[in-house]
């Protein structure tokens, strides 16, 4: 096995700036210490001595102008753009996660239109005030920093500037200034994006329904309803026969309507292989049924009773063998009625509201990160000295 070396070096340079306000050129002492590995202990110097070189050229401190206070546009955008790229992340990993959620009936589509339009505002108020921390609001407070920083020769004037910045204290460019409006904009429309699935099923008058995934049900469409039974089995194998009639609630008279259903369909065999903490699974039991297009009317409710036979493999008590067991459940559910065929158009709505109010929130996190690089290009970057 090859023996890895470790070299530790800590590397002091000197770092000037041109103050984008004054033009006072300054510089602060830069420290980085760097521990990098190796084959050999010259290798792992020679590793070592190239971070730091790469450290001191594009590395920067937020350090601000002796003279006139001012922090220069370079250590503000290196302030705001690592939290911008946070925030884009857990946006792009929350938004995912979410819709897979969606997917696999974990949280009713309701919910989590919810959920996004709160990560949404959440998201998009604290790009604003990410944007809105400004180093540069007390340039007196700056200014007696850096004659701090000067006293304990951590700093030095290298060119006295003029006394007055002519910079604004806060963005340093028209782009930056416009990248973030922009941004505001989008997160704004974004929201609404995402709130215009609910605001659409709110105006047609169309009821949710708790326990049935998509939550919007009318005749002809077919929906998932979850029991409040669960069963524990072996990796979580089971199957069922199900049997559904539903009844009118306004009209009884009418008689029970039969209703096509059918449940999972688990095939195990004779034989399970499965690892110790796949023995004893827990599944909750569900079916699928279709509402009848010309047997149930629409805007009406409907009881519906469930009948459900489940057969699944039990483990036994010496945890290794398992053994069929079959048990029968009866539920009693109300779904209230939409149009005809709403399921489909409301999951239509839910997922343009969904992705178009989540991309156009990703892209307002783009515009904050771009207005922070154009900051970056505006920047005077520093250049390593000599010591003064």
């Amino acid at each position: 096995m090859t023996r890895t070396h470790t070299a530790t070096i800590e590397a002091c340079r000197w770092k000037a700036h041109c103050c984008a306000g004054c033009g006072c050129r300054y510089a602060y002492r830069l420290v980085r210490r760097l521990a990098y590995g190796g084959s050999t202990p010259e290798r792992a110097v020679e590793k070592a001595e190239a971070a730091a070189q790469r450290a001191m050229a594009r590395e920067v401190e937020r350090r601000p102008c002796p003279n006139c206070g001012l922090y220069q546009p370079e250590m503000v955008a290196r302030g705001r753009q690592p939290l911008h790229r946070w925030v884009l992340l857990i946006a792009m990993l929350g938004f995912a996660i979410l819709a897979v959620l969606k997917v696999a009936c974990l949280v009713p589509a309701d919910r989590a239109l919810m959920i996004a339009i709160a990560a949404a505002a959440l998201l998009g108020g604290l790009g604003f005030l990410i944007d809105r921390r400004n180093p540069n609001r007390n340039l007196e407070a700056n200014r007696a920093k850096a004659q701090q920083e000067i006293a304990a020769q951590r700093m030095r004037i290298l060119q006295p500037g003029t006394c007055t910045p002519h910079a604004p204290r806060g963005e340093f460019t028209t782009r930056s200034v416009v990248s973030t409006m922009l941004a505001c904009g989008l997160t704004i429309i974004a929201l609404a994006v995402l709130a215009a699935p609910e605001l659409l099923r709110r105006q047609a008058g169309w009821p949710l329904n708790a326990d049935a995934y998509p939550p919007v049900i009318g005749p002809g469409d077919m929906t998932r309803l979850y029991l409040p039974d669960w069963i524990s089995s072996v990796k979580g194998y089971w199957k069922g026969k199900s049997r559904v009639t539903g009844q009118v609630a306004e009209n009884p008279a009418a008689g029970n309507v039969a209703i096509p259903s059918r449940t999972q369909q688990s095939d195990w065999g004779k034989t399970i292989s499965a690892k110790e903490d796949e023995k004893a699974g827990r599944s909750r039991l569900w079916l699928e049924m279709r509402l009848p297009p010309d047997s149930v009317p629409p805007g009406k409710t409907i009881v519906c009773d469930i009948d459900l036979a489940v057969e699944y493999p039990a483990i036994s008590e010496d945890r290794r063998h398992f053994s069929p067991c079959a048990e029968q459940f009866h539920r009693q559910v109300t779904l209230k009625l939409s149009a005809p065929l709403a399921a489909g158009r409301y999951e239509m709505w839910w997922w343009a509201g969904f992705c178009g109010g989540g991309g156009l929130l990703v892209v307002s996190i783009f515009m904050r990160l771009r207005g922070a690089s154009a900051l970056l290009h505006s920047a005077n970057r520093g250049e390593l000295v000599e010591e003064p």
